[in-house]
């Protein structure tokens, strides 16, 4: 079937996005019905007017072969070195430096290349208003004002508990 048979597929594409996508994709033969109609789609859902977001945190668990369906890549940072080489990997050769620079991005920096952008780039995207509190716990107080006596305690509730 092709795209043109669908009703409106040109009119009202559809974006399937997983979230998580490493434990659907995982590195190895492990197969599941899910994971073999997702491959599906990643590989012929464009020509019908489907495609395939995914999402995750540690690509380096994602198999190489779903990596490279992807038409259009967006990276935010990542630290993890086996992460990295996966992302760079999957990437064309030409968008190599420019890859390099995920594990210093800033926060709301996306590394963006393929079909949906004209020139591989590093991007400033818009931050979420109001932003989540997602922030680091402030631990400044802690730092400066022990409190007199936890360590005590907690000693005691670990002697109460043996």
């Amino acid at each position: 079937m092709r795209s043109r048979e669908l009703p409106n597929a040109d009119a009202h594409p559809l974006l399937l996005v997983i979230e998580e996508a490493h434990r659907y994709f995982e590195v190895g033969p492990q197969s599941s019905d899910t994971r073999r109609a997702l491959e599906r789609v990643a590989r012929e859902g464009r020509k019908y007017g489907v495609g395939l977001a995914l999402v995750s945190q540690r690509p380096s668990d994602v198999a190489a072969t779903v990596l490279a369906q992807l038409g259009t890549f967006m990276g935010f940072r990542l630290t993890n070195s086996s992460d990295v080489a996966a992302v760079t990997a999957a990437l064309p050769d030409a968008v190599g430096n420019i890859a390099s620079s995920l594990s210093t991005l800033r926060t709301g920096e996306v590394v963006m290349s393929g079909e949906a952008v004209g020139v591989p780039s590093r991007v400033r995207m818009p931050l979420p208003t109001p932003e989540p509190r997602s922030g680091d716990a402030a631990t400044v107080r802690w730092q400066t004002e022990p409190s007199a006596g936890s360590l005590v305690d907690a000693l005691a509730l670990v002697r109460q508990y043996r």
